[in-house]
């Protein structure tokens, strides 16, 4: 049976590297630099300190990251009723145990003034 045979990469024409890992980056020589050396390291069976190549790579980056918006939104207060509003009397007033009819209970305690945040 044949070896099988890969499509060649474009390699940078300076350093060598595959264009691919240089793209984006501020400083394409020492990524390509830091690139080789890590695989020089693994060749060699040292020991290669992932997270320092890591952040490396990171900071050599050009692209710029934005924080990610938190999906939830932001926590909101919760309403605590007082102790002799709370349990089975609550629960009663909200039709079928649903969550969005129990919301518009404590609406309608609030508006009352039997509500206590």
């Amino acid at each position: 049976m044949a070896a099988r045979k890969f499509r060649k990469t474009r390699k940078d024409p300076k350093t060598g590297v595959a264009q691919k890992y240089l793209s984006g980056s501020k400083n394409r020589a020492a990524k390509a630099a830091e690139i080789k050396e890590t695989a020089k390291k693994y060749k060699r069976g040292e020991n290669i300190d992932v997270k320092a190549v890591s952040r490396s790579r990171s900071q050599q980056d050009a692209s710029k990251t934005t924080k990610r918006k938190n999906k939830k939104g932001p926590k909101r207060k919760r309403l605590r009723a007082p102790a002799s509003l709370t349990g089975s009397w609550l629960r009663s007033i909200a039709v079928d145990k649903v969550h969005i009819c129990r919301a518009a209970a404590v609406t309608f305690l609030w508006q009352h003034g039997l509500w206590v945040a």
